[in-house]
């Protein structure tokens, strides 16, 4: 139905862990890096949208019952060039997020 669309995402977590009055307390560091394939490459995990989903206008019926349609103008010309175009939100970007947590135990 839509282009394939491959995204990678990678988390990298590091911890550490201390004896404090003879318990162990621990210390997460985590960066996670979604859409990682478009930190590599700018063009790679980028989804497509259709330019249209509704390439015909309903003009009614003629005198014997056929129907007429006539083509949505996208732009300066009549027909669509491409089908897809490229998204630009959010998600297709990439992104990153540290977080850190302390554990008492």
């Amino acid at each position: 139905f839509l282009p394939r669309l491959v995204r990678a995402d990678v988390s990298v977590t590091q911890d550490l862990s201390r004896m404090v009055r003879g318990k162990r307390n621990s210390f997460q560091a985590r960066l996670d890096i979604l859409n990682f394939t478009n930190m590599i490459n700018n063009n790679w995990g980028v989804s497509d949208r259709f330019v249209t989903n509704t390439p015909l206008i309903a003009r009614g019926a003629d005198a014997s019952g056929a129907l007429l349609y006539r083509l949505r103008n996208i732009g300066s010309s009549l027909l669509p060039a491409q089908t897809f175009q490229r998204n630009a939100g959010l998600s297709d970007v990439y992104r990153m997020q540290l977080s850190f947590r302390y554990n008492f135990n």
